[in-house]
Formats: C-alpha cells, sequence, structure tokens
C-alpha cells in the first residue's frame, strides 16, 4: 500500500504534539506504507505504536526525543511507543518506508509500551552493529512483501518476524551488559550498588525495570538485594526508582507542553492514572498544578 503522506484526520493535536492515531485493520495491528512526495516534512508527534522506517533513497534528518540523527539510503530507525519525534528536513527525492505496529502482537516477555529500542534507535550497514543490522534488515524485506502480497498466512509470517526483531533486541541487551559469574561474585558492596545506581538512571523509563532486574544487576537474590538496598539508600528499591521517575517528569512538565499521557510515558511510569498518583503522592499536587505554578515563577 503506497501513501503520499500521512492523514492528519487520523490524529489530535496535545500541547503542540501530533498524537497520532493508528490506521490499523481492525483484526491485524500492522501497517506498512511508502512516501512518495519528493520532500517528506512532518512535525513533532507520538504515538501509542512501534514504528521501523526505512531510507529508501536520499538522506533525512528525524529527531527523536531531541535528538536528531542523520540518516541516509538503507540506514534503519526503530521508534519506541510514546517516543517525540519528527522529521524536519528531507533531501530532494528522499524515499522512506514505514513500518507500524501495536505490541499487543508481542507476548508476556514484553510489556504494553516498553522501550525496546531507545538504546540503538538507528542501525546503519557499515559499523558495529553490521550483523544486527544484517539480520534485521532481512527480516524488514520480508515483512514489507508480505504485506503486499497478503498470501495465506501472511498475518503469521509478519508476526514471527516482528517478534524476531523484539527478540534480537532484547537479546542484544542481555548479551551487551553481561558480565562472567566469577566477576559478579568478586563485587564488593560499592560496585553492587554502582551497577545498580546506574542501571537506574539510565533505564528508569522502562516498564519493566523491577526489583528483580535489579537483583540481577547487583548478582543478589530478589530477598538479599531489596534488604542490601534499603541498607545502603535508607529507601525501598520502589521508593527510589519512582522519586527518579519523578525528578524526570518534573523536568519535563517545565521544559514544555508536552502532554502529560508523554510525560509519564516517557519517565517510566505504566499509566497517567498511575503518573498522577505517585505524583501527588510525593509532591502534594498534580502535574497540572506543578506545572502552572512553577513556570510561573520563572
Amino acid at each position: 500500500m503506497n501513501v503520499a503522506f500521512i492523514d492528519r484526520s487520523v490524529a489530535t493535536v496535545e500541547n503542540n504534539v501530533w498524537q497520532e492515531k493508528d490506521r490499523f485493520d481492525s483484526d491485524f495491528p500492522f501497517s506498512c506504507w511508502d512516501s512518495l512526495l519528493p520532500e517528506f516534512v512532518y512535525p513533532n508527534h507520538w504515538h501509542k505504536y512501534y514504528e521501523i522506517i526505512t531510507v529508501l533513497k536520499g538522506n533525512v534528518i528525524i529527531i527523536i526525543d531531541g535528538d536528531s540523527i542523520a540518516v541516509t539510503q538503507d540506514d534503519i530507525v526503530l521508534i519506541d511507543p510514546g517516543q517525540v519525534h519528527a522529521f524536519p528536513q528531507t533531501g530532494s527525492g528522499t524515499m522512506l518506508r514505514f513500518y507500524h505496529f501495536d505490541g499487543q502482537i508481542f507476548s508476556k516477555d514484553v510489556r504494553l509500551g516498553e522501550r525496546l529500542f531507545q538504546r540503538k534507535p538507528c542501525l546503519r550497514k557499515i559499523s558495529q552493529d553490521e550483523v544486527l543490522y544484517s539480520h534485521i534488515y532481512k527480516i524488514i524485506d520480508t515483512l514489507f512483501t508480505e504485506y503486499r502480497e497478503k498470501k495465506k498466512g501472511f498475518r503469521l509470517a509478519i508476526s514471527s518476524g516482528l517478534c524476531q526483531i523484539v527478540l534480537a533486541y532484547l537479546r542484544m541487551d542481555s548479551e551487551e551488559n553481561r558480565i562472567s559469574p566469577e566477576k559478579l561474585a568478586s563485587l564488593n558492596t560499592e560496585q553492587r550498588l554502582e551497577r545498580v545506581l546506574t542501571l537506574i538512571f539510565r533505564d528508569f523509563d522502562r516498564l519493566n525495570l523491577d526489583l528483580d532486574s535489579a537483583a540481577q544487576e547487583a548478582a543478589m537474590s530478589r530477598f538479599h538485594f531489596a534488604r542490601f538496598f534499603k541498607r545502603q539508600t535508607g529507601q525501598s528499591f520502589h521508593s527510589y526508582l519512582t522519586k527518579v521517575r519523578l525528578v524526570n517528569a518534573k523536568q519535563l512538565l517545565l521544559m514544555g507542553d508536552l502532554s502529560l499521557e508523554v510525560v509519564a510515558n516517557k519517565s517510566g511510569f505504566a499509566s497517567l492514572s498511575s503518573f498522577h498518583r505517585n505524583f501527588k503522592a510525593n509532591t502534594g499536587c498534580t502535574p497540572d498544578y506543578y506545572r502552572k505554578n512553577n513556570k510561573s515563577n520563572k
């Protein structure tokens, strides 16, 4: 299916940031389309589904969460739910291919709205990620063919391909951060705490960052880690993580006009109601009240 441009009738405007709505078929949360305009420019927007973009021809600047990424032919860009992104500039004759899919395609190994791609949002043909790039590029090409031809079983083929992409990212994270059991056993108290705090401040926006993953990072059992962390910081792991998330949320509330749902998502809260509840419990006011009153005092 070729579409010249995104139909803005499927989007709503929230505080100057477009929330693009999904355009999936009712029975299958996946779509694929090409841009046909000689210059593809699109303002800040976000959506609740995952997006993969391949550059078929030319070059383009993509801004993701404020970071500019220059991509060119054959590069792959991967965008997580809730990430604010835009296309402020493209080269003449640029052609892009878009893949949109909802997280419900995956198993319970991936939680709704989970950030999967943020550590490597751009894959290039010639780079240290060449093996990962080659693996995913082949899958993506198959996804397009399956979606275009719609042969019997195409939904199953697409779901399988998407799961392979996600699995590659999940396994990549675990391989990159793995250290030998011998080295883990030799870590002292300060090193264990440093590893956990690094994990928190790096990945606080991950919905699946929990006590178990932190305990694994410290090479301790869940029970012993909970006592260890409370003894070292004076707070439970969950309380500490929530406060780090709230610090980030406060910064986002004052930096711009992002919707509360985007702020919640980018700060690691599973839902807007959870964000509201934790924010009020820790600050004594709602996020809206905090934003309005602190902005006025600037």
